[in-house]
Parts: structure tokens; sequence; C-alpha cells
């Protein structure tokens, strides 16, 4: 899901922060985190700048380890460009393709993840 657009800046930010619910498939393992640049002023497709992924299961298993599912978890995901061969690769299941390619930034998230599988029970 896209934010809104920031023109003409090396450093991007949204500032307040912009909200997005994202229902997510507990079998799903990667969020991917994806920057585009250029399509809005030449009136062609947006060119992807960098990509980077948080490991959900990771995350929401430390969460649960230390009592803080539900609560907002500030984290910092590494963009790197995406090369010509990276544009093939899988982030199904548990297989770790990686995202190669040189750093090129950072994005800041805050992610909270809520657990609705207690909803089910009722």
């Amino acid at each position: 899901q896209r934010t809104s657009l920031r023109r003409g800046s090396q450093a991007v930010n949204w500032e307040p922060p912009e909200r997005r619910e994202l229902l997510w498939d507990a079998e799903e393992r990667w969020l991917l985190c994806r920057v585009n640049d250029g399509g809005e002023l030449m009136a062609s497709a947006a060119e992807l700048a960098g990509e980077g992924r948080v490991d959900l299961h990771e995350l929401t298993a430390d969460a649960a380890q230390h009592s803080r599912l539900g609560e907002p978890l500030e984290l910092s995901v590494e963009l790197r460009t995406s090369g010509e061969e990276d544009s093939e690769r899988s982030f199904d299941g548990d297989r770790d393709d990686g995202i190669r390619g040189q750093p090129c930034g950072s994005a800041r998230l805050r992610l909270t993840v809520v657990d609705m599988s207690g909803m089910l029970a009722t």
C-alpha cells in the first residue's frame, strides 16, 4: 500500500507519520518495504529505488517472549538497491533469498502486531 508522494528531497520524511492497517496472514513471513522514485515526474511507472524487509515471524516471537504483543515496536529496516537479478527472487515461506544490492538508506517503522487468534475461539 503506497504512501503519499514526497518530491525533491534526498532524505524523505513523513511528518506526521502515515498510518496503515495491514491485515497479516500469520503464514506470511516477510513484510516488504519498498521506496519508489521518479514515476510521478515523467508520467511513467515509478522506479524501485530501494527495498528492505522485516521478518514478521522473528519479530512476533521476540515480542511474545518479552510480553510486548499489541505494543508499538520501533524498528529500522535497511534499504538496498535492487539489481535486475533480484527481481525474480521469492519471499515465500521460510526460504531466505535475501535482498542483495548496495545499502542505500533505511526506513524507520513503528509496527504493532495484534494477535487476533483469541477472537476465533469465541
